[in-house]
């Protein structure tokens, strides 16, 4: 683990030793032991009452890593093109190449955003990630994360319209638009066709 910022012979309160116990943590949780428990405990000086020394009890526990990823509600998407686009990935043997197994809650979180997104690309406008729920086997070694997707309706698109004004017409501006009619709606090609116009 990295070396943590000096601290001696500065002045300490409770505050300051909540940091230093959540810095630890962190720093553990980052090497996978993401049950490690970190406690502090402060002893005066006898001999010197203003000088005191700072205790840290480091419970470090297994080393943990992403077994299984499971999707539920997902009827319509496959969940081997999800778990594709998702920064939480499953381990397995080359897991120095891209990280893999590796737990993190931020990384977490953003996948649920990115879920929701994939869907909105195919066509789900409405589709959640309602939760996302992270389990640890019996002996805390492997974890299994399931995201809980509820997928809405199919929007395709009715009609394509492009209006536009002096400088282009419809007619030279229909050929930049990457969105089809009667096919399923999709934010990048959305973004595509904005771009597209913007360019021109």
């Amino acid at each position: 683990l990295r070396e943590l910022p000096k601290f001696w012979n500065q002045t300490v309160d409770e505050e300051t030793l909540r940091r230093i116990a959540s810095n630890i943590q962190k720093l553990y949780r980052e090497e996978n032991h993401h049950l490690v428990v970190v406690s502090y405990e402060l002893i005066s000086n006898k001999q010197n009452p203003d000088k005191a020394a700072a205790y840290f009890t480091i419970k470090e526990g297994p080393k943990s890593a992403i077994k299984r990823v499971y999707f539920v509600g997902n009827d319509h998407i496959l969940s081997r093109k999800l778990r594709h686009i998702l920064l939480t990935k499953e381990n397995w043997l080359l897991n120095f190449m891209d990280n893999a197994g590796v737990y993190n809650e931020e990384m977490l979180e953003m996948d649920k955003h990115r879920l929701e997104y994939f869907y909105r690309d195919h066509g789900y406008l409405m589709a959640k990630v309602a939760k996302a729920d992270v389990e640890f086997s019996e002996d805390k070694k492997n974890i299994s994360v399931t995201f809980y997707i509820k997928e809405g309706n199919l929007f395709t698109v009715r009609e394509l319209h492009v209006v536009g004004d002096e400088i282009h017409d419809e007619k030279e501006l229909m050929p930049l638009v990457q969105l089809e009619q009667d096919a399923p709606f999709s934010q990048n090609k959305l973004v595509g066709t904005m771009n597209k116009i913007k360019d021109l």
